[in-house]
């Protein structure tokens, strides 16, 4: 009786075997290749340059706009890329092997006029602000020492006591 509970276990325990067989060679031998970033597929910045991260398979080879990139161990990386003006299109591709995939992403960069210009050619924000010179700037430096004389004068007043002629008699 024990026999014919044997043979059918024995033919199922084979049957999930070759399944569990075939589904690891097929993980084992498929080179399908994942590049992941957070980065939006579109995005803006006013910034000259951006950071890059992201993660791809860890013995493939990254390359950023034909620039290759260092992976970490685990297929971590991180890339900076100098951003021109305007539409900056990002081509990320990973090899391994006769595989590859690529992934591209915009980022467009938005640059900043300044509201108003001095005479001088120095940039500022405001038409209120007040350009001092050098009369002004000589005017602070003259008060600024004058209050840290006064300072250390009145310092030295409080410091100083009466002698005493204790130590002589």
């Amino acid at each position: 009786m024990w026999k014919a509970l044997i043979v059918p276990g024995v033919i199922i325990l084979l049957f999930v075997l070759a399944i569990l067989g075939i589904v690891f060679i097929r993980g084992q031998f498929t080179d399908e290749i994942k590049v992941e970033t957070a980065l939006p597929e579109i995005s803006t910045t006013t910034e000259e340059k951006t950071t890059i991260t992201g993660k791809t398979d860890p013995k493939a080879t990254l390359i950023i706009n034909g620039e290759k990139v260092r992976l970490e161990k685990n297929g971590d990386f991180r890339h900076v890329i100098i951003l021109k003006s305007g539409e900056n299109k990002i081509v990320l591709e990973s090899r391994k092997g006769d595989n590859s995939k690529s992934i591209s992403r915009v980022i467009v960069r938005e640059t900043q006029e300044p509201i108003a210009t001095n005479t001088s050619g120095n940039s500022f924000y405001s038409g209120e602000l007040a350009n001092s010179g050098p009369k002004e700037n000589f005017a602070i430096f003259i008060i600024t020492a004058l209050s840290i004389s006064v300072v250390f004068y009145y310092k030295s007043l409080l410091g100083l006591k009466k002698p005493s002629y204790k130590h002589f008699t």
